[in-house]
């Protein structure tokens, strides 16, 4: 809760946390309205390098969070695609072949164990 006692370091925090607030808002409506509850979720970009984020968004989520070892998956993808017809990349013909080398993981986070009081 922020008041007028806050700082820069709650107004921080309270940005992370309604980031992966918003993040479970969007996989609930995944899990209600597709019936599909996803056991895993893969981030990246520039948040995907803040491990409280990342941490408390696996523990929020109560599933396992991968970072990808590319920051930018969005930007491969879009470069794979483009190179997929023209072949500069030796083996790169199909999606597949090219998905593999965009996948590897970097980091996971789990739920947290919670202490014993």
């Amino acid at each position: 809760m922020l008041t007028a006692h806050s700082n820069r370091n709650h107004v921080v925090c309270a940005t992370e946390k309604s980031i992966a607030y918003q993040l479970r808002d969007v996989v609930n409506m995944v899990n209600e309205d597709a019936g599909v509850a996803p056991k895993t979720i893969r981030a990246d970009g520039g948040p995907a390098r803040d491990s409280f984020l990342m941490q408390f968004t696996a523990d929020l989520l109560e599933i396992e969070l991968q970072v990808a070892v590319v920051q930018n998956c969005s930007a491969l993808g879009a470069a794979i695609v483009g190179m997929l017809g023209t072949d500069p990349v030796p083996g790169w013909t199909s999606w597949p072949s090219c998905r593999v080398k965009q996948q590897r993981i970097d980091r996971k986070w789990t739920r947290a164990p919670l202490e014993a009081t």
